[in-house]
């Protein structure tokens, strides 16, 4: 998207909001800061590391491969034409093996027991010496990837109660926000009379939220609202205060799907942290399509 700088809008701070003690409330609820620990049983690991190594493809010897050719000298100028093809294999001396255990230790940060008895379990041994260098870089991926796995599937947050995102940094930023006027959607529901969406999926969202009479306040998260997780920070969309009723406060993840399995990996980790991190805060967390089917259903 390019934007025209000659067709800005200069953001303002809505003082109405901010000075409401409930919008207050709604903030001091959604931006307590967090630490993560991740905790996982040695023995899962070692059997699903082993099992994936298993299922490795075939290793392949290293190929040396020469190509001859005939070298024409023109007045146009020079070129090449193919004679021929030469393709040897060169397998490793198995008197000179590199020590894999401590590479595959420098790469993953496990003790070297657990590493042996990864490589004892997954029955490829016998691959080592056709290709070390790739077994090894092999094997380091798949060990990678399951750790990756148990650390997401095994992680916890826990609330840091005297650190937060202070609501000063709204006032903070405003004279930094200049937005281009054909990607914002005018509130009175926000800390800032206009809304910056990134997406159609959020400029929808943005305008349903606008409109719906129990949506008190809202706010397109900024991006210095991160929250810690092992693959990067993690900034979540958008914070709500329903009030039907009872109020309700709540964080939504807008995508183009609510199927996880159509959203690219690290999106999908992200996601599962931030619902880790919300349940720490007692906040409602759920993702988006568009539909809001989760956002009418909460109570």
């Amino acid at each position: 998207h390019v934007d025209d700088y000659n067709k800005k809008v200069r953001v303002k701070v809505n003082e109405q909001v901010m000075l409401d003690p409930e919008f207050e409330s709604f903030w001091n609820s959604v931006n307590t800061r967090t630490i993560y620990n991740v905790t996982y049983e040695t023995e899962d690991l070692i059997s699903r590391a082993a099992e994936a190594i298993s299922r490795m493809d075939e290793i392949v010897p290293l190929r040396l491969r020469s190509n001859l050719v005939d070298l024409n000298i023109k007045d146009s100028g020079v070129d090449t034409e193919m004679v021929r093809t030469l393709q040897v294999e060169h397998r490793a001396n198995v008197t000179k093996l590199p020590d894999i255990l401590s590479y595959v230790q420098s790469k993953v940060e496990l003790t070297r027991s657990t590493i042996s008895l990864i490589l004892k379990r997954s029955g490829r041994l016998m691959d080592f010496p056709v290709n070390p260098q790739a077994f090894m870089d092999a094997c380091v991926k798949q060990i990678r990837d399951v750790l990756h796995r148990l650390v997401i599937e095994g992680i916890q947050y826990e609330r840091l109660d005297q650190i937060s995102y202070e609501m000063s940094k709204f006032r903070e930023d405003e004279h930094k926000l200049e937005f281009a006027n054909d990607r914002v959607v005018q509130t009175d529901k926000s800390v800032y009379d206009y809304i910056l969406y990134d997406s159609g999926v959020e400029k929808k969202f943005a305008e349903d939220l606008n409109t719906m009479q129990d949506v008190k306040y809202f706010i397109k998260l900024p991006s210095w609202f991160k929250i810690p997780t092992p693959i990067g920070s993690y900034n979540p969309d958008w914070a709500i205060l329903k009030e039907n009723g009872r109020i309700v406060y709540m964080i939504r993840e807008t995508k183009s799907t609510k199927d996880k399995l159509k959203l690219r990996i690290p999106e999908t980790d992200k996601i599962k942290c931030g619902e880790k991190h919300f349940l720490a805060l007692g906040v409602d967390y759920a993702v988006e399509d568009g539909s809001l089917e989760s956002l009418v259903s909460a109570e």
